[in-house]
C-alpha cells in the first residue's frame, strides 16, 4: 500500500504539487514542451497544456483537511506577489508563506523515488501536526522579470565540516511562478552536532542581498517587496537555483517552457 507522505494513511488521491489557484494566475495555458532531469540524466520531453504536476502520495484526509486549510491561509498572502506590485509582509504572514513553501518543496520530492527524498517522515509529520518547519531550514523569495511561466528544480549538496562529526547534506528547492521565485534550503546533520553550531555553505558570487529577501527564519517585523534587483529570464532563475553547490551535485528539474 502506498502511504501518504504526511501521515500513515493510504495515498488514495492524485494531487497537484502546485495548487490550481496559483497556476490560474499565470498566463493562459497553451501547448508546451515539458523537459525534466533525474539524477543528472535528461528524461524524454512531453507535450502538455499546462504546467500542472500531479503526484499520488497524499491521502484524502490530509488533502481535504490541514493541507486545504494551509492553502486557504497562504493564498491571500502569496497572490499579491503575482500582481507585480509593491507591498509589505508582516512577520506572521512571512511565517505562513514559509510554511507553505516548505510544504510545497516536500510535495515536489514525490516526483522522484522515495528512497532519494531528503525530508524525513518526522519532518513531514511535524509540519502537519505542529506547523513546524524543519530545523536548519531557510526560505527566500525573489522577483522574476521576463519569466511568465512556472518551473521547479531541486538539488543535493554534501559536505563534512570538522565540527559535524559526519556528513552534512544540504537540499535546495527553487520554484518560480510568474513574477515570483521561491527558494527553500534545508540541512541534515549528524545527531551528535549541537543545535547551537551554525553551518555555512559556499554561495556563488552575486548581489544576493539585493536580489533575495529572507522570510524564514523571520528576521524583520515587516518585509518590503520587491527587492532592489530582479532575476532576468531563464538565465536569472538558473543562476538562483545554482547559487549553492557545484555542477557535480544531483539535480532534478521540472521546467515547463511556458
Amino acid at each position: 500500500m502506498r502511504k501518504c507522505m504526511f501521515c500513515d494513511g493510504r495515498a488514495s488521491t492524485l494531487e497537484d504539487v502546485w495548487p490550481g489557484w496559483l497556476l490560474r494566475k499565470l498566463p493562459p495555458a497553451r501547448t508546451i514542451e515539458v523537459t525534466a532531469e533525474r539524477r543528472g540524466k535528461l528524461l524524454p520531453s512531453w507535450r502538455a497544456v499546462s504546467p500542472a504536476i500531479k503526484v499520488r502520495f497524499l491521502c484524502a484526509s490530509c488533502n481535504n483537511g490541514w493541507l486545504s486549510r494551509l492553502e486557504s491561509q497562504a493564498k491571500p498572502v502569496i497572490e499579491p506577489f503575482l500582481a507585480d506590485s509593491s507591498l509589505e509582509l508582516p512577520r506572521e504572514q512571512q511565517a505562513t508563506f514559509a510554511l507553505w513553501a516548505v510544504k510545497t518543496a516536500m510535495a515536489a520530492e514525490a516526483l522522484g523515488p522515495r528512497e532519494s527524498w531528503f525530508y524525513t517522515d518526522s519532518n513531514r509529520y511535524a509540519l502537519r501536526i505542529e506547523k513546524a518547519i524543519p530545523p536548519r531550514t531557510a526560505v527566500w523569495i525573489a522577483k522574476c522579470v521576463n519569466s511568465p511561466g512556472a518551473c521547479c528544480s531541486s538539488s543535493d549538496h554534501f559536505g563534512s565540516p570538522p565540527a559535524a562529526g559526519g556528513p552534512v547534506r544540504f537540499h535546495d528547492t527553487t520554484m518560480s511562478f510568474g513574477t515570483l521565485a521561491i527558494q527553500v534550503v534545508s540541512a541534515s546533520v549528524p545527531s551528535s552536532l549541537p543545535a547551537t553550531v551554525a553551518l555555512t555553505a559556499d554561495i556563488k558570487p552575486g548581489d544576493w542581498d539585493f536580489v533575495t529577501l529572507q522570510i524564514w527564519p523571520v528576521s524583520l517585523p515587516t518585509l518590503v517587496w520587491p527587492p532592489r534587483l530582479g532575476l532576468d529570464g531563464e538565465f536569472g532563475l538558473t543562476y538562483l537555483s545554482n547559487r549553492f553547490g557545484t555542477e557535480s551535485d544531483n539535480r532534478t528539474t521540472s521546467d515547463p517552457a511556458v
